[in-house]
This record gives structure tokens, sequence and C-alpha cells, in this order.
């Protein structure tokens, strides 16, 4: 497997003119591994190579003992025959969050020459570099026709822990990549482009570096984040209209009627209930007097982690109209949320106003300064 070649860049204004430099270009088994001599390691490769076979006796009596393939500390023994004399080739492939690579390869002498065309015996150690689960799958054929040559040896998956120890695991317990998963949490979000420009930046671990190789060039770098952004919004809803329904408000409505507010976070959004839902009246005994009980369901502190609420309101009083929200638009630094007003063809309740709240993902309002709204007015 070819190295990985991570390149750190950092740029004036990365989602923007790309004006970085290269500063730093390491091996990604360098930077990205745990090294072979931490504490944590129980099995060296000096003390593995001990344990391997060299005689053609000890071959037999070790695979008899641990088959084919077989699992010591962080390697994992590939024990097979091959005929190299027809162009074989054994072919380790990989699917996962975690990784391993070829620490070493050789070929057990034979007891005596081997005549032209026999088989070698050969043992092939892979090395886990980086925690997670993997899928293998070991194969030999001839790589100028693959598909037709090719045969299955094994196939497994794989735990890698924090040590880089490796244990066999069953299918259920695979975690599969997802593209883009920096953060290897297993979903696609906004915290992992965050990741991402954090490690740009050299803030931050990048912890599943193949998910974020978006380009897919062995390379990790402002190109990919550019790709994740894109996506990302491609993806990803850019907002969601969480509810619209009608409310009882209180005198505090004639400050805010008609128009439309955001909220960054909880205090933002209790100072907004509190002018708009919260009752105002003396000795009344409504359910409107706690702040928190007016909140929507499914918003708390980590909500606004990865969004910003927008909120919009109809005016209050006698003829009140039922509210519509359509639609949202960005254009540069505006954001437009287009509604529809109309006469109600039945009374509302106690003539309530109405309200809209709309979930709005901080990738896509990043860069936004001004709210504006945009009412279309039915009459029936």
């Amino acid at each position: 497997m070819n190295k990985k070649i991570i390149s750190l860049l950092t740029a004036a204004g990365i989602f923007g003119a790309f004006g970085g430099s290269t500063v730093i270009s390491t091996s990604f088994a360098e930077s990205e591994s745990i090294s072979a001599e931490t504490e944590t390691e129980s099995l060296t490769e000096e003390k593995l190579r001990e344990m391997l076979p060299e005689t053609m006796t000890e071959f037999n009596e070790f695979t008899e003992k641990n088959g084919m393939v077989s699992i010591h500390g962080k390697y994992i023994v590939y024990c097979d025959e091959i005929n190299y004399s027809t162009g074989a080739e054994v072919v380790m492939e990989q699917l996962g969050t975690a990784e391993v690579k070829k620490a070493f390869e050789y070929n057990i002498k034979p007891d005596e020459p081997l005549p032209p065309g026999a088989k070698s015996h050969t043992i092939i150690v892979y090395e886990a570099v980086s925690s997670g689960t993997v899928e293998i799958t070991i194969s030999q054929g001839m790589p100028w026709e693959w598909e037709q040559s090719h045969v299955l040896k094994d196939h497994g998956y794989y735990m890698v822990n924090e040590e880089m120890n490796v244990s066999e695991i069953s299918e259920e317990e695979f975690t599969p990549p997802v593209r883009g998963d920096a953060n290897g949490d297993g979903d696609f979000t906004v915290a992992d482009l965050v990741m991402l420009e954090k490690w740009l930046l050299g803030e931050d671990k990048l912890t599943c570096w193949k998910n974020a190789d978006l380009c897919e060039d062995q390379v990790i770098d402002v190109y990919d984040l550019c790709v994740m952004r894109k996506e990302f919004s491609e993806s990803k809803p850019d907002h969601t209209v969480m509810s619209v329904e009608a409310m009882r408000g209180n005198n505090g409505m004639e400050k805010i009627k008609n128009g439309v507010y955001t909220a960054a976070s909880m205090s933002e959004l209790h100072t907004l209930l509190k002018t708009a839902e919260l009752c105002e009246y003396d000795g009344c005994k409504c359910d409107f007097h706690d702040v928190q009980s007016l909140v929507p369901n499914g918003i708390d502190e980590s909500f606004f982690e990865n969004n910003v609420l927008i909120a919009v309101y109809n005016s209050v009083g006698a003829g009140n109209k039922v509210l519509t929200i359509d639609k949202i638009e960005k254009t540069n630094d505006l954001l437009t949320v287009y509604t529809t007003t109309e006469n109600p063809k039945i009374a509302t309740p106690d003539m309530a106003y109405y309200r809209g709240f709309i979930a709005v993902s901080k990738t896509y309002f990043e860069g936004v300064s001004k709210v504006e709204r945009n009412d279309t007015e039915k009459i029936n």
C-alpha cells in the first residue's frame, strides 16, 4: 500500500481564494499511526519474528495451530502457498475506519530445492496503524487478468483499539466508512467540516483521514475541504420548517408582529419568546407564564451547535391571518424568508396569532448579515 502523504496547508481565507502554502509534508504512517514503541505494545516486530516459522516443519505446525490467518497483538499474519512462477500475487483489500499496512513478507526455506513451477510457502504480516473497524479481503491471482484468475483466500472483519491491538468481530459490529465523516462518528455532519478546517489550521486532530480524502488523491488539503463543503450543502437540507402553529400571544406581539427574527442560542430564544409569547397579565391562570414551556420540541443547547433558529410571526388580535412558510433563499449576505398569509376559512382559536420556526444549518447561514421577510397576502 502506498504511504499516505498528508500536506498540511494553511490558507488566508480558506473558503475564498487559495492563498496558502505547504508548511509540512509528512508520511501518514509517521503522523497518524501510533508508534510501535508505545508502552502499551505487548508484542514487538522482533518478538513476532521469533514466533513465526522458518522451516516447512515449523510452517505446518504454525498453520495447524493458528490457521491460514491469525491475530497476534497488532499484527495479522497470513500464511499460504503462492505459485510465483505463474505471476500470481497476493492482494489485500480493506474497507473501514481502521487501517492496516504490510509490515513484512518472506518465504519459507524449503527442506529441499523446489522443482520448476512449484509453489512457495509465504508469510505476509500486516500491521494495524489506525484504530476503528476494518473489513479485510485477501485474494490471489494474476494482476493482468485479475477478474478471471483471482481466488478469494480469506475475508473477515476486525476491530483495532487505541493501543493498535487487533481482534476479530462480526459483520454486525463492523462500521462502514461514511464519505466525509472526518470525526468517525458514523455520520457526515457540519462537525466534520469544522474538524477538517481546524486540522488544516493545525488546531485539531483528524480522526478518519480516509473519509476526509474526498479528492481521492491520497492527500488531505484545502481542496478536500472545498469538496466536503459542496457535498455537504448538496446532501443536507439547508433548512427545516419545524412548526407552524396557532398560538396565544400577549401585548408584546405588537412589538414583533409581521417580522422575522433569529436566535443563535437558548438565551436569545428565551428573550424572543418572553417578548412575543410570555403572558403579561397579572393574576392570569393560563399556561404561558413559563418561558421554557414555550420552547418548541427538539430545541435545546445542543440544537444551536449546528443550527440557527428563525422565527416568523403574524399580527396579533382579531382578524388574524393563517401563516404559511414557503421557502428561504440566500443571496450573498441576505437571507430571505418567503411566507404567505391569508384570511382563515374558519375562525382561528381565540383569534390566535400564528408563529413558525425554521431550523437553518450554520453552514448555510454562514456569511448572512441580514434576514428579511417577503410575505404574499392572499384574500379568500
